[in-house]
């Protein structure tokens, strides 16, 4: 993505929180974007786009997730959507546009369950992309600023063992 680094996105947000452009709108990386044909009805093509993710259909799910939110940009599952589609990157093994949909979801979402859990695997994703500096901050806001989530103790030890690895 020409002029915008994921890392330091991710970076930012975790520093200083959810960023705002004042009009209501977020800043986030731009989307990829496909078309697929949908229901008109937005429940079921949520449904479409999250069997295709059950069903390890990765790419299937990536395009019918992104269509769902060009078709429908006031979704009544917009979270869902997102979620949906950080998963099936993931899944397909887009490691660095998991990273930038995990980290849409944590600035639109910040306050939401799935919260922690967006940001435990934006860390993962910078481990895997070798950024162990940014994994670290990650795990570390998890076990701050969610301290008693699922994810909180997974962080702790994940932060523990990378901190605990040899400096290259």
């Amino acid at each position: 993505m020409p002029g915008f680094t994921t890392r330091a996105f991710l970076a930012a947000v975790l520093l200083v929180g959810p960023i705002s452009a004042g009009t209501g709108a977020t800043i986030a990386p731009p989307r990829r974007q496909k078309t697929a044909t949908l229901p008109k009805d937005p429940e079921a093509a949520y449904k479409l786009a999250a069997t295709a993710l059950l069903a390890a259909n990765y790419a299937k799910a990536v395009d019918l997730f992104l269509a769902n939110m060009k078709k429908f940009p006031k979704h009544p599952r917009m979270e869902d959507l997102q979620w949906g589609l950080a998963e099936s990157y993931r899944g397909k093994g887009d490691t660095e546009m998991a990273l930038a949909e995990y980290s849409r979801f944590y600035q639109d979402y910040g306050d939401a369950p799935r919260a922690a859990e967006a940001l435990y695997k934006a860390g993962g994703c910078y481990e895997v992309l070798g950024d162990k500096m940014t994994a670290k901050l990650s795990y570390t806001v998890i076990s701050r600023k969610f301290p008693t989530s699922a994810f909180a103790e997974q962080a702790r030890t994940r932060l523990s063992e990378l901190q605990s690895e040899p400096a290259k």
